[in-house]
């Protein structure tokens, strides 16, 4: 099998399985460390949510950064036409606590990473929703 093939093979499964925690957000979008995010998992970590306007309306097309220390690019996502956007990030237990930036339309918002370590069995999932101004 090509690595394309296994990368696509290993997607398609995590997006069969978090479907069944998250229902209705799209497939996976973008994947920050694509060789990485596919571990166990007890080493992963996604990030969802959706970004709609002031009067409750989604936001499709808008881009969302994903920024480290130092404001270091780590990868950025777009969300879908239901304003919805996931991303899998490839985390250790050593990231508890650790910090990463999201920023939308230039306001960015510090997400610290959190999880129960001693839970190897369920999914570590993230939920960041943004509003903006029309």
């Amino acid at each position: 099998m090509s690595l394309p093939s296994k990368k696509l093979h290993v997607l398609t499964k995590i997006a069969r399985l978090v479907p069944r925690l998250i229902a209705g957000v799209v497939p996976i979008v973008f994947v920050l460390t694509p060789a990485l995010a596919t571990h166990e998992i007890d080493h992963r970590l996604i990030v969802w949510g959706e970004i709609v306007t002031s009067d409750g309306q989604p936001v499709s097309g808008e881009t969302i950064s994903f920024t480290v220390s130092h404001d270091t690019s780590i990868g950025s996502v777009v969300t879908n036409e239901r304003g919805r956007y996931r991303v899998v990030m490839h985390v250790h237990d050593e990231d508890l606590g650790k910090v990463f930036n999201m920023t939308v339309r230039g306001v960015k918002t510090q997400v610290k990473i959190e999880f129960d370590p001693g839970d190897k069995v369920t999914e570590r999932v993230k939920r960041v929703d943004f509003t903006i101004e029309k």
